[in-house]
């Protein structure tokens, strides 16, 4: 049977591919590496993707002006006292709804997190949120509220979904704060 088989063969090692070939191959190929491609895709679109951001709200006469990163503004307002909120922006990146069932500060499991109960949310949301794909929400802390800094051994907010999916993120004036709170000042 395999003596039929390999007589079958084309053992002439120095043969050229006719073009009808050589386009049939490539066409083979490109499906190939496209179909490889599409897969990729569709594993990413099933991710769940969440940007978390901590940010710092200044208490104004109108109502919160929020950053997350230093500029000259903010760095005036820090200087002046303003009364100040902690905040955490949740973006959802992902193709799907998804609802925000937890926010807090420091390590979203164990004993040392500050998670927010029923914290503040931004206009035309309530607590639990749901979250459209590419919209945002954020949730703010009460005025005054500090961390202590054992919980912020590493400065980080989090976001947790109904289902258990936890998402972490900082920015650079999180950073800053933590680092004057470890400092004492």
């Amino acid at each position: 049977m395999f003596s039929c088989l390999i007589s079958g063969l084309n053992t002439n090692v120095g043969a050229v591919m006719s073009w009808t070939e050589g386009v049939t191959l490539g066409i083979a190929l490109l499906g190939a590496v496209l179909g490889i491609i599409n897969i990729c895709h569709q594993l990413n679109q099933d991710r769940l993707k969440l940007k978390v951001i901590p940010k710092i709200g200044f208490v104004m006469d109108g109502g919160i002006l929020v950053g997350d990163r230093s500029n000259p503004m903010v760095d005036a307002l820090v200087r002046t006292g303003r009364p100040t909120r902690l905040c955490i922006e949740v973006i959802n990146l992902s193709s799907f709804a998804v609802t925000i069932s937890d926010v807090g500060f420091g390590p979203a499991k164990g004993d040392l997190r500050h998670s927010m109960i029923n914290p503040e949310i931004s206009a035309g949301k309530k607590w639990p949120t749901r979250l459209e794909p590419r919209e945002a929400m954020t949730a703010y802390a009460p005025v005054g509220t500090k961390l202590d800094p054992a919980v912020m051994r590493r400065p980080v907010a989090y976001a947790a979904t109904d289902c258990d999916r936890v998402r972490y993120g900082s920015s650079p004036i999180f950073k800053e704060y933590m680092r004057q709170l470890r400092a004492g000042k």
